[in-house]
Order: structure tokens, then C-alpha cells, then sequence
């Protein structure tokens, strides 16, 4: 499906579904999920280009008041509670995105639920048999009246994307903050930028640094040292222990760790310059067993933004084959990584694997799959 098709086909569910306004509910301000809700609000507002519908963006410490009829609301359960604000009118649609609350968290939403009008949704960590024992608690009620086998519809493009209208949930992984134009206007300017920076040693990071995956950041800027190249971390919130662990490899902190707040803009600039980004998981988000595990919004943005996609997840090889570089131990992967910047096919690999986050992993993308998933989900409560 080509760019303008996939906004097309959203414009025409976005009327199906008789959406007239959408509101994105919460972080506007500072918190992990503001760059999720970020990446929403900018795809909206791209497609109100072709559907006239009003999209805002609203900060939970303010008052919940109705943007308006059939009202499309976004937001999710995490801490701070901003979904406890949120007032669903009747002729509107909620999606919710789960995070481990317990089930009297959702148990206001499922009158709601039960007519069609919520979606719950998560992002992808593994695949699940839908059976009463392995669902969200709150819907084993639901899915306990649905006569087996649940009918599961997977993304025509991903493995990893899925929903079940028979108990209103579907999954998904994140997608990169720019849209498709946007994506496919950087590839056409690769040449240049893989020109500046072909003298370049730093590389970037910009996220988080927490106990899961400190010490393999830690491990991942002595390999960068070792081979002449400059690690440097952007992001407001690092770990104190992060700071530790450089020293103990002889590592100056203060020439890594730059913990501050990266607006979109910066970001696609810093990462676009860099020799290398690489997308580093802890264990907590990676299988034990080779099946596929969570996949990082960062893979996604690093290689939207010009990059060569580098990761410690096999899943990233899932996903695009040999366009990326994956290793487990981090030298490895930063030798492996190290090689492919002196291939004769780099910037093929680049563009490529461009192409596919274009078309298949922005914001864009999960909206379409969202309305698509709202779509079933009424008809089947119809």
C-alpha cells in the first residue's frame, strides 16, 4: 500500500466510524508515553489534512471538557492515572491503552466496552493464545461468552499486530514519530547526510538509561571507545548506577551522559549525524526462548531519521531481514556494525529498511490498523 492509499483508507474509516473529533488525552507535558502520544497527535493532525476532523491534545492536570460530538479519545492507564478524568459520551469512541493495572481500573469502561465503543490496546511483548487464562483479567468475562476458536486478525504486514473484535483488544508495536512523507523526503536527502557524516566518530543515543539495560549501555560505550568512536547519551532521566558503571570501566560520565530533554527536531538531527544509533534493550524486554519480543520505538525512529538500524534484538531481524545489524553481546554487535559502515551496499540497506518504516511502522500506520480494529470491534457488538 503506498503512502497516500494508507492516508486514504484512514480517511475513510475515520468517516465510517462517523469520528467528527479527536482528543489525545494526557502527557502533554513531560513522561515516557508523551513521545507515544506525540507520535498520535502529529499523524492526526496530518490526517485532519483530508477529513476536516478537529484533533487537540490535552494535558491531564487540566479539566476534562467534551471537545465536541462523536469524539474519538486516546489515552492510556499508567501512573499518574489520567484516564480517571475521562468522561465517555455516548456517541464516542475510547481507545485505552493498558499497563498492568488491576481490573477495577477498567471496570467503569465495560458498559462501554460491551456496546462497541472501547478499544483496549497494548503494545506487543509476546504472542499470547487467547484462552480465558492468558487475556486482560477484566475481559476473561467477555471472552468466557465467545464461542471458541476467537477469531485473532493479523496485520497483513506484521506478525506482531493483531486484534480480536470478539473481546475488543488489539496489540501493536510503537511506530516512528515522523510520518510517511516525512520519512521518504529524509531518504531522498540520504546521500548528502551520509556525506556529512562520513568523518563522523560519535554515537548517539537519545533515551532513557534505567536499571534494565545500564550495564549494557555501559558495555556498549567502552566497545565505541575501544574502536575510536564517541558515545553520547541525550535524555532526561539516566540512572545514577549508569554514571557507576562508566567509571568502573575507566569511563569519564560526564563526556557521555547529556540528561536533558530532546524535542523532536534535535533528535532527528543528532541521530542523523551520528556514525552509528544503535537501539539497545535490557533483558526485561527480550525473550529468553528466540521468539519474537518487544521491539523498541527507538529501531523504528533510528532508522526513519537515516540510519542504519542497529539492535540487540533478534526480533529487528524479523522485522527487516538483513537490512539491520543485530548482535547479542555488544561487541559483537558493535564490530558487526562497525563492518557494515565500510559496505559497498550501506546506503541501499539505509533506504530500504527507510521504505519499509515509511509505509509499514509510522503513526499513520497504527491509526489506520486502530480504526480498522474499532471498525470490527462495533460491528461485532452491532
Amino acid at each position: 500500500m503506498s503512502e497516500r492509499q494508507l492516508e486514504d483508507e484512514c480517511a475513510e474509516l475515520i468517516r465510517q466510524l462517523g469520528i467528527k473529533n479527536i482528543l489525545i488525552w494526557g502527557y502533554r507535558n513531560r513522561h515516557t508515553y508523551h513521545f507515544i502520544h506525540q507520535g498520535f497527535f502529529r499523524a492526526f493532525q496530518w490526517l485532519s489534512n483530508a477529513t476536516g476532523v478537529n484533533v487537540e491534545w490535552r494535558d491531564d492536570t487540566e479539566d476534562f471538557t467534551p471537545v465536541g460530538p462523536s469524539t474519538l479519545i486516546l489515552t492510556m492507564m499508567n501512573q499518574p492515572r489520567i484516564d480517571e478524568k475521562v468522561e465517555l459520551a455516548s456517541d464516542s469512541l475510547l481507545w485505552i491503552h493498558k499497563s498492568g493495572e488491576p481490573v477495577e481500573h477498567y471496570s467503569r469502561f465495560m458498559d462501554a466496552h460491551g456496546r462497541g465503543q472501547v478499544l483496549f490496546y497494548d503494545e506487543f511483548r509476546r504472542h499470547r493464545d487467547y484462552d480465558a487464562n492468558d487475556v486482560y483479567p477484566v475481559l476473561k468475562p467477555v471472552l468466557a461468552r465467545v464461542d471458541p476458536p476467537v477469531p485473532v486478525i493479523y496485520d497483513p504486514n506484521s506478525q506482531l499486530h493483531w486484534y480480536v473484535p470478539s473481546i475488543g483488544q488489539a496489540t501493536l508495536t510503537w511506530g516512528t514519530d515522523l510520518l510517511p512523507h516525512e520519512v521518504l523526503a529524509r531518504r531522498d536527502e540520504l546521500t548528502d547526510l551520509m556525506r556529512l557524516r562520513a568523518s563522523a566518530r560519535k554515537v548517539c543515543w537519545v533515551g532513557s538509561v534505567w536499571k534494565p539495560n545500564y550495564e549494557r549501555m555501559a558495555a556498549v560505550v567502552e566497545e565505541c571507545e575501544t574502536r575510536g568512536m564517541h558515545f553520547v547519551q541525550y535524555g532526561n532521566f539516566v540512572i545514577p548506577e549508569f554514571s557507576e558503571a562508566l567509571k568502573e570501566r575507566g569511563l569519564d560520565p560526564s563526556r557521555v551522559i547529556n540528561k536533558r530533554y530532546v524535542p523532536l527536531e534535535e533528535n532527528v538531527d543528532l541521530v542523523g549525524a551520528a556514525v552509528l544509533a544503535p537501539a539497545i534493550q535490557g533483558d526485561n524486554q527480550l525473550s529468553t526462548d528466540g521468539s519474537p519480543s518487544y521491539v523498541p520505538c527507538r529501531l523504528y525512529k533510528n532508522i526513519s531519521y537515516g540510519q542504519l538500524g542497529v539492535s540487540n534484538n533478534p526480533t529487528s531481524e524479523l522485522l527487516f531481514g538483513d537490512l539491520v545489524v543485530h548482535g547479542s553481546e555488544m561487541g559483537e554487535l558493535i564490530e558487526a556494525s562497525s563492518e557494515a559502515l565500510g559496505a559497498d551496499d550501506l546506503e541501499d540497506r539505509i533506504v530500504e529498511s527507510m521504505e519499509v518504516v515509511a509505509l509499514e511502522h509510522t503513526y499513520i500506520s497504527r491509526i489506520h490498523f486502530l480504526l480498522e480494529a474499532s471498525l470490527a470491534r462495533r460491528e461485532y457488538c452491532a
